[in-house]
């Protein structure tokens, strides 16, 4: 059975899928089923007015077995972790949401802004980045960020903004540089 269908049908065996860093990555079903569960331990009352119960990952845990019959996910690390990284991403869209001229289009569920208020906010965040990295030394792979078109005060000394774009070449720290 295909595991990306929006029905919740019986798996035998759940497909499970390794990153390159051999982390579980999580098949759409997965966290629609989460949504559901999530959804079912607060009906339930798992939830307090300063966030959820002790107990309520093994609970999260039993309503996702009740979805997904056999799945190998776990209130921990799987589903904890899961809640992390959704919680990490609802706050960066909060924020990202908050400036000017940024809004959500519900139609199309998609993030909208003006040319220059998309600018406004890369900026921001380049150099807000470039603050928190600064001084420190970031191993190539681990991330996509092209520190060596930043100068100190972080704005992109390249003609196109390529805070995004891999180099081939590894990074080194200011400290390492002065070393």
């Amino acid at each position: 059975m295909d595991l990306s269908s929006n029905n919740f049908g019986i798996v035998n065996k759940p497909v499970r899928k390794m990153n390159d860093k051999g982390r579980r990555s999580w098949s759409r079903r997965e966290e629609e089923a989460l949504i559901v569960s999530l959804k079912e331990v607060i009906a339930s009352g798992w939830k307090s007015e300063n966030g959820f119960k002790i107990g309520y990952l093994q609970a999260l845990e039993q309503e996702m077995q009740k979805i997904i019959p056999g799945t190998d996910l776990k209130g921990i690390p799987h589903i904890n972790s899961k809640i992390h990284v959704w919680k990490k991403d609802y706050g960066s869209l909060v924020t990202m949401l908050s400036r000017s001229g940024i809004g959500w289009n519900v139609s199309t569920n998609t993030i909208e802004a003006p040319d220059d208020a998309w600018a406004e906010y890369i900026k921001d965040f380049t150099e807000a980045l470039n603050h928190v990295l600064n001084g420190m030394s970031i191993p190539q792979e681990d991330t996509p960020i092209n520190l060596e078109n930043l100068s100190e005060n972080g704005e992109d000394e390249t003609e196109t903004n390529s805070f995004c774009q891999a180099e081939s070449t590894p990074q080194t720290s200011r400290r390492e540089k002065e070393g």
